[in-house]
């Protein structure tokens, strides 16, 4: 018997989610948290690791289904303003991960006697507009922190 890829979704999770999340969660205001989503799919007799419910929301969300997610949990965007929570949302995240990013970054080069990495990637120039897009976002997110 053929493996499965740890990428697949079974089309019934999907299915599912997409049902639970149309109808029961229209609207930031109606948001289902994850655990939500994995008893629901428990209760049906799927597959309901945290993992795959997440996988599934990327692969609903690549289908066409505008859903949007954050601390209070995933939600079909049905206007501009859940829309631009979703993507209000993603952009924290972003700056995040930036930030993240650029202190392992820096905690690299001081434990390395100052020495800065090696760019080893096939083309250094995208790994050079990553660095920079990165440095982008870790300013904007500093300057966010300024006007609090």
């Amino acid at each position: 018997m053929a493996r499965r890829s740890i990428h697949d979704v079974p089309s019934e999770v999907s299915a599912k989610l997409a049902e639970l999340l149309t109808t029961s969660a229209q609207g930031m205001g109606n948001a289902r948290s994850r655990y939500w989503l994995r008893a629901q799919l428990s209760r049906a007799g799927l597959p309901d690791g945290d993992r795959m419910v997440r996988r599934a929301i990327r692969g609903l969300i690549r289908d066409g289904l505008p859903v949007g997610g954050g601390y209070r949990g995933y939600w079909v965007c049905r206007d501009a303003a859940d829309l631009a929570a979703a993507r209000e949302e993603m952009m924290s995240r972003i700056c995040a991960l930036s930030k993240r990013a650029r202190a392992v970054r820096e905690a690299y080069v001081r434990t390395n006697g100052g020495q800065a990495e090696l760019a080893f990637e096939p083309d250094a120039a995208d790994g050079e507009e990553m660095e920079a897009a990165l440095a982008v976002l870790a300013a904007a997110a500093r300057e966010d922190e300024d006007d609090d």
